[in-house]
């Protein structure tokens, strides 16, 4: 199967899985709307972030079938899984790992040293709407992934890069956590 036949395969299992996710997954399995009104307050809903998740996806997948193939006389035609792509999705699901692994796990840990340090706190749970503690795994995580996902790509380390990192995950942060008063930064939710 050639590239063209690839882009056309993955954008229309994106397009019909955005469709099925929307139509059906959602409303099936959950309760609340996109936006609720509970007391005279606007919150978010659980439904607003799988939607727009799937409306992207979908979005993605029209993209990828109305794109125009490009001009590929002369060009290697085969399409296949090389050692280089192996590479990449290795090293793509490692840095991702890690930041997930550190923005789940680095929040508690935080909690437990101080605890162990002789800090008069409560467990993780109780503190995981205050500062600093919500902030430490999510931005420790997310500055990883940026970090590494630039450094693997740029082929270097650079101050510039991690400059970027930290002031897009800080805005990121801000964004998520400043307009919505009872709002938790992931993962902090399931903690």
């Amino acid at each position: 199967m050639n590239n063209q036949r690839w882009e056309i395969a993955l954008g229309g299992f994106a397009v019909v899985f955005a469709l099925l996710t929307v139509l059906a997954w959602i409303p099936a399995s959950v309760e609340s709307g996109l936006i609720e009104q509970v007391r005279r307050q606007v919150i978010i809903g659980d439904a607003l972030m799988p939607t727009v998740c799937a409306v992207l996806i979908g979005g993605i997948g029209l993209m990828l079938l109305t794109r125009r193939a490009p001009h590929t006389e002369g060009a290697d035609k085969t399409a296949g899984l090389s050692a280089a792509n192996l590479r990449f999705a290795s090293v793509l699901a490692g840095v991702i790992g890690l930041g997930l692994a550190l923005m789940v796990n680095l929040g508690p840990w935080s909690v437990e040293l101080a605890q162990a340090l002789g800090a008069d706190l409560p467990a993780y749970r109780d503190l995981r709407d205050t500062a600093p503690w919500k902030y430490i795994g999510y931005l420790a995580g997310g500055f990883v992934i940026v970090m590494g996902l630039v450094s693997f790509i740029q082929g270097r380390i650079a101050v510039r890069s991690a400059l970027v990192a930290l002031v897009s995950v800080l805005v990121m942060a801000m964004i998520i956590d400043l307009p919505f008063e009872h709002l938790l930064l992931p993962p902090n939710g399931d903690q």
